[in-house]
C-alpha cells in the first residue's frame, strides 16, 4: 500500500494524533530540503515522519548511509516506515525523547510536521527546548502550521515559544498544500 493510503488510513483511525488525513505535499518537502545544509558527521532529525512524504526529499541530501533519525508516534505508520526504510533509524516514540536518542550526536537540521496545535503546552515546550539545545550553531528547525489553525490559542502559544527560543525565524506560505500551510524556518545562532 502506498504512503498516501497508509497516511489516510492512519488519519481515519486516529484523527487526533495526525490532525489531518492528508499527507504533506511534495512542495513542502522540497522547500524543507532546500533549507537543509547537511554536513558530514551531523544528523538530520525528523519529527512526525508520517508515511515518509518529507523523508523522500531529505534523504538525497544525506549521502549513504544516511545520517538520519526519525520519530513517528503512530504505530501503523511506524510499521510501514520500518518496512519501507529498513536502513533508517526511526523510533516509535515521542519526539520528547530526542536528547536521549541522540546520545551526543550532532544535529545540523531538524524537520517537524508534528500537529503542534494538538499537543499540550508542556509537550510543545519540551520538544522545542530539546530541538534548540540539540541543534548545532547555524542549524535550522523547519516546521509548519496549517493556515486554518494559525489563530488558535495553541498555535499562537507554539509560535510564541519558537519566537522566544530561536533568534532568527522566517516563514513562507504554501497555498497548494492540502491543507494550505505556513512554513517556519528557525535558525540557531
Amino acid at each position: 500500500m502506498s504512503g498516501f493510503f497508509q497516511f489516510l488510513k492512519a488519519g481515519l483511525k486516529n484523527p487526533l494524533q495526525l490532525s489531518t488525513m492528508f499527507e504533506t505535499g511534495p512542495k513542502v518537502g522540497r522547500r524543507f530540503a532546500r533549507r537543509i545544509e547537511h554536513k558530514v558527521g551531523f544528523y538530520v532529525v525528523e519529527f512526525g515522519v508520517g508515511a515518509g512524504a518529507i523523508t523522500l526529499h531529505i534523504l538525497p541530501k544525506l549521502g549513504f548511509p544516511p545520517a538520519y533519525i526519525g520519530f513517528e508516534l503512530n504505530q501503523d505508520l511506524y510499521k510501514y516506515l520500518v518496512e519501507t526504510y529498513p536502513d533508517l533509524e526511526i523510533y516509535n516514540e515521542t519526539a520528547e525523547n530526542l536528547t536521549k536518542r541522540l546520545d551526543g550526536r550532532k544535529v545540523s537540521a531538524l524537520v517537524s510536521t508534528l500537529p503542534w496545535s494538538l499537543l499540550t503546552k508542556e509537550t510543545r515546550t519540551n520538544i522545542v527546548k530539546q530541538a534548540y539545545e540539540n541543534l548545532e550553531p547555524g542549524g535550522v528547525f523547519c516546521t509548519f502550521l496549517a493556515l486554518h489553525v494559525l489563530w488558535t490559542p495553541a498555535a499562537r502559544d507554539f509560535l510564541a515559544q519558537i519566537y522566544e527560543v530561536f533568534p532568527e525565524i522566517t516563514y513562507e506560505d504554501e497555498l497548494l498544500n492540502v491543507p494550505p500551510c505556513r512554513l517556519f524556518f528557525a535558525r540557531k545562532h
